[in-house]
């Protein structure tokens, strides 16, 4: 769903002018997330006050998500793309949409977005509430307009009394986008046995998997130079050394020379569940993404200096595995609060 718009740097350019205008003028503050269930030693994200959540909100978020009303033809729904048995990522390179069309990304996750500071891979949005609007819009994606989604929206009645209980509103543009966000929110992923055993857990994870953590935050790998902090991630912008000529990531938004091939750090957390990997997901398997950094990333030009040749064991490729599997949360996945309502 949070792919990027599929009609290059113009379209990209209008969206960003777009989010200035429309969005950016609101200032952040703390609270409005009562709604939420925050993990033990995590920071309150901090939630505008017209996009403040509570359960009813999210109750329609949800509703919208599963539902391909959003899309042309009413085949694909946001979660067409982002499963939530694969932390509401998708299992292959890159999606198709309502027309069968394939974008030129690998569908994100979506599990702890409400902390992101900015979305798509490149960095381009700034809120959850434009990060929905570009899929509808996208031709590859739901290939659909807002406005006449908001109509046939209006036209439903369970729609219309869901946006009365949550907004005390007709559906509009500005409250479907926050319904949206409301849900997206709401997706928090906290509970695996790495965050049990910082919590005291000291069995919740193998000793492969601790003898992996140690090579993970060790000076050696440097892993978590990019992949820090509470979600894994600095949310910086990298080369890997990956091909830009098809994409170059950041040098859409800021036709910087030196940001061409640089994307976002993904985070970490459930990343055995999210294969493929890479922006375009050309790397199929985490062993594989191993190897890949082993060997010193790929070898386009402006490649980070971060990224060097290291050398590991089987043992010690094993155990970072372990590792990184010690990241998926099996709670979230089968939360019940996530799934389509009808189940």
């Amino acid at each position: 769903m949070l792919q990027l718009l599929n009609s290059g740097f113009v379209r990209n350019q209008l969206l960003f002018v777009f989010s200035l205008a429309l969005w950016l003028s609101i200032s952040c503050k703390p609270g409005n997330a009562d709604a939420l269930i925050i993990p033990k030693g995590w920071p309150v994200p901090n939630i505008p006050d017209d996009k403040a959540v509570n359960e009813e909100r999210i109750l329609l978020g949800r509703k919208l998500f599963y539902d391909p009303i959003l899309s042309l033809n009413q085949n694909v729904s946001c979660a067409s793309c982002h499963k939530p048995e694969l932390a509401f990522a998708d299992s292959v390179p890159v999606s198709s949409g309502a027309n069968e069309k394939f974008g030129n990304r690998n569908t994100p996750g979506l599990f702890n977005v409400a902390w992101y500071p900015h979305f798509f891979a490149e960095g381009g949005v700034s809120t959850l509430e434009l990060a929905s609007i570009a899929p509808i819009h996208n031709e590859s994606e739901m290939d659909f307009n807002i406005g006449d989604a908001v109509t046939r929206l209006a036209n439903d009645e369970v729609y219309r009394q869901l946006f009365h209980v949550a907004y005390d509103t007709l559906p509009s543009t500005y409250t479907l986008v926050r319904a949206l966000g409301a849900f997206q929110r709401s997706l928090i992923s906290g509970n695996s046995p790495y965050d049990r055993y910082l919590l005291g857990e000291k069995a919740a994870i193998s000793e492969s998997a601790r003898r992996g953590m140690k090579l993970f935050f060790s000076d050696s790998l440097a892993c978590s130079s990019c992949h820090s902090g509470f979600l894994f991630t600095d949310f910086g912008f990298h080369n890997l050394g990956l091909p830009a000529n098809e994409d170059p990531g950041r040098f859409l938004l800021t036709s910087k020379p030196a940001d061409k091939g640089r994307f976002r750090t993904p985070s970490l957390r459930n990343v055995a569940l999210t294969a493929p990997y890479m922006h375009n997901g050309s790397l199929r398997g985490l062993e594989e993404v191993i190897r890949f950094y082993e060997a010193g990333g790929g070898e386009s030009e402006n490649k980070s200096t971060q990224i060097r040749l290291f050398r590991l064991s089987n043992t010690e490729r094993a155990d970072l595995l372990a590792f990184l599997s010690s990241l998926t949360d099996s709670s979230a996945i089968h939360n019940s609060d996530y799934l389509p309502l009808d189940r």
